[in-house]
């Protein structure tokens, strides 16, 4: 029996099928194979043993943690905020947390918009800014305020710190609200109007220079909130947009390309334009997109070079593609033809997809979905299908083109790569953070 140090070096022929579960071992083809655990495809279709993972960091929040967010707040300058289930962080110099946004175990959906990191926790709109290392709480006016009156055209901009109390007892931190008061130009056009800065907010996106939200409000579930351009604490009343209000449910928003893909539980919606104005040529019109399933959840769809991956909430994964000269309209094709989740060696319920993760590793051209224990990784160029384990991803995320990814230790970690250093390379190709990889194969 080698030691893990020993290196076992041998060529398997053509497996660029990939894995395949769908089929016995009298059809499988020669280049398929019913199991492919731990294995990654080579540039030129041959198969290798995946890298091992490397540790990169600890935090000291372990099974508290709900990932792991990279905050570019400048140029090339990313500060880690760590979600935890009590708050929104970034450890200090001395390796403490310092928090910015105190939480009650829930998760948030984030995007990058005007330097800030905005954020909704399914119930209110928040900014965080590094420069001023103040987060903001968006509210609408106040009600009987007075606009600023005709000629003006824009209204006025307000903060105030507020006091929060927890069981009657003050927290002691500072804490602010944002809102904007229209001016009666605003309110007078037909197109903005009043400011209704929604509440129960779940999905957010950022498309041009507007904010995207969506509430669960009852009677609102269809409605998709639109801020007005560059001003994310105006909501005009004249700008929400409706998908089809049937019993379908609002999973997803994602940009792709001009569109903003609106993802429900049993279709897909596709917003193309920038203004409700009609004299537009920029004019929002929604589009239904030919799909076979909806999307499962707002963490499972990736962009993919000229492609839209998703996972599906069919249990299936997907890739939208874009219009082109045979095809006028946006539509998917299925990914998995012939690898299903619910058999061996998997065993997931349908179900069970609503809780992917995925991320495509745009640097190495593989898209890994994180569906309980297993990770399954879709080559892109082979077209093909493996499995990962020991992965366990909590999140993924990219810094500086690299792939990395959290735990719920608390732990983050990165596949081990050459970096112009075989010797530190070939340390950690056989283990994940010590760990010895299982390699079995069956063909």
């Amino acid at each position: 029996m080698p030691t893990s140090n020993t290196r076992l070096t041998f060529t398997l022929n053509d497996f660029s099928g990939g894995l395949v579960n769908t089929v016995n071992d009298a059809k499988m083809k020669d280049n398929e194979s019913p199991d492919m655990l731990n294995m990654q495809f080579r540039n030129d279709g041959l198969l290798q043993k995946r890298p091992g993972t490397v540790w990169l960091n600890n935090s000291p929040f372990g099974d508290d943690l709900i990932e792991v967010i990279p905050y570019e707040y400048a140029p090339n300058q990313i500060l880690t905020l760590y979600l935890t289930t009590d708050y929104l962080c970034y450890l200090n110099e001395k390796g403490r947390p310092h928090v910015i946004w105190e939480n009650q175990g829930r998760e948030i959906k984030h995007v990058h918009y005007m330097k800030e990191l905005f954020f909704v926790d399914g119930l209110h709109l928040y900014s965080y800014d590094y420069t001023t290392n103040r987060t903001y709480k968006y509210v609408n006016p106040p009600e009987g305020f007075t606009p600023n009156p005709t000629p003006s055209i824009e209204g006025v901009h307000n903060i105030k710190m507020i006091k929060v109390f927890n069981n009657g007892i003050e927290d002691g931190a500072d804490h602010y609200e944002k809102w904007y008061e229209p001016c009666q130009y605003e309110l007078e056009d037909g197109y903005k109007g009043s400011n209704n800065v929604p509440t129960a907010l779940d999905l957010i996106e950022i498309k041009g220079d507007r904010l995207y939200v969506h509430s669960t409000l009852q009677g609102m579930e269809n409605l998709v909130f639109i801020s007005d351009i560059l001003n994310p604490s105006y909501f005009p009343s004249g700008l929400p947009i409706q998908t089809p209000p049937n019993d379908d449910v609002i999973t997803a928003f994602h940009v792709y390309g001009d569109y903003l893909i609106i993802g429900r539980r049993d279709s897909i919606y596709a917003l193309y334009g920038a203004t409700n104005r009609e004299d537009s040529i920029s004019q929002y019109v929604l589009y239904e997109v030919h799909t076979h399933a909806g999307m499962a959840n707002n963490k499972s769809a990736d962009r993919v070079h000229h492609m839209m991956f998703f996972a599906g909430s069919d249990g299936n994964f997907y890739k939208l593609t874009p219009p082109s000269s045979y095809n006028t309209s946006l539509s998917t094709t299925k990914l998995n033809t012939k690898l299903d989740i619910t058999m061996p060696p998997f065993n997931f319920t349908s179900s069970d997809i609503k809780n992917a993760i995925t991320k495509f590793d745009s640097a190495n051209g593989l898209w890994y979905v994180q569906l309980g224990d297993e990770t399954l990784v879709y080559n892109y160029d082979m077209s093909a299908w493996t499995r990962y384990n020991n992965i366990d991803a909590l999140n993924f995320f990219i810094v500086d083109s690299e792939l990395r990814f959290s735990r719920r230790t608390g732990s983050t970690y990165r596949f081990a790569s050459k970096e112009g250093n075989q010797k530190y390379y070939d340390e950690y190709y056989d283990v994940d953070a010590g760990v010895k990889i299982d390699l079995p194969i069956s063909a």
